[in-house]
């Protein structure tokens, strides 16, 4: 019954938990083999079936290049992407415990802590926001995650936490921005108050931003900044924008591009309409 709604569920966290198929862990324990799931799709209809068996084809593709190259859970794919991150407790520490100040991140990591499960822009989200928001090293932000997941699967989750941190070469740059994914998948802010209840009291103007409160409204609504809900660790905008300007510093070195094109040979997707970007 779910794949009806599936393609219009899949991205946001208050339709997902009951929108997505869910059988993830089922897969990544083995209690269902793909190829079973594979089998059952194709015996459906629906507007929802066809994107639901293209993130099928994504599972083993990506399971693949982990196969193909088992150190891409441990090292950058790109060489010149190696180092370049520093660890930092504290930041570390608030992102885990959903405490960055950003109430989406926030909301996103408490729910993820809860359940063992979150949707997948979400995962990606969190650790877009990890890597270059916060600037820490994606194998840590990534041994957080996996201890988090029910539905860990290796091949997948590494490959992503490289893609989601720009240390692939041959992805596109995306960062996320937790404001805007906020406003987009959580317009009324359900999911927000839900998972943080120090903010329920917040007007919407303001709750995608709680840092942009006047005091005497703070006070008001009893949701003091750094007092009730932490401050912000980093201003979102600014801090993209200076890991923006790092990443493409990088990509114009000399012989960056090389290097990417060879990782593209090994990597990159064969198949028309799975291309690795």
């Amino acid at each position: 019954h779910r794949v009806h709604a599936y393609a219009r569920s899949i991205s946001s966290p208050l339709l997902a938990f009951e929108g997505c198929s869910r059988l993830s862990p089922y897969l990544a324990w083995g209690c269902l083999s793909m190829r079973e799931v594979v089998q059952a799709s194709r015996r459906r209809s629906g507007r929802g079936v066809s994107s639901f068996g293209s993130r099928l084809h994504w599972h083993c593709h990506f399971i693949q290049k982990l196969e193909s190259e088992p150190a891409i859970e441990f090292q950058d794919f790109h060489p010149f992407m190696r180092g370049i991150r520093a660890m930092d407790d504290v930041r570390f520490q608030a992102w885990a415990e959903g405490c960055t100040g950003v109430p989406f991140v926030d909301a996103c990591m408490r729910a993820l802590r809860a359940h063992g499960w979150i949707n997948f822009r979400m995962r990606a989200m969190l650790m877009s926001f990890a890597s270059y928001h916060l600037w820490l090293p994606w194998r840590q932000s990534g041994l957080h995650l996996a201890r988090q997941f029910v539905d860990y699967e290796p091949g997948i989750h590494w490959s992503q936490c490289q893609m989601q941190s720009g240390s692939t070469s041959i992805n596109t740059i995306r960062i996320y921005n937790p404001v805007k994914q906020g406003q987009d998948h959580d317009p009324r802010g359900e999911f927000i108050r839900q998972w943080c209840p120090e903010l329920a009291s917040v007007p919407d103007v303001y709750l995608h931003e709680p840092w942009r409160l006047d005091a005497a409204t703070a006070e008001r609504v009893g949701c003091r900044i750094g007092v009730d809900y932490p401050a912000p660790l980093v201003e979102p905008a600014a801090a993209a924008r200076e890991a923006k300007d790092r990443i493409w510093a990088i990509r114009r070195e000399a012989g960056f591009d090389r290097i990417a094109d060879a990782i593209q040979q090994r990597h990159g997707s064969r198949r028309a309409g799975l291309s690795a970007t």
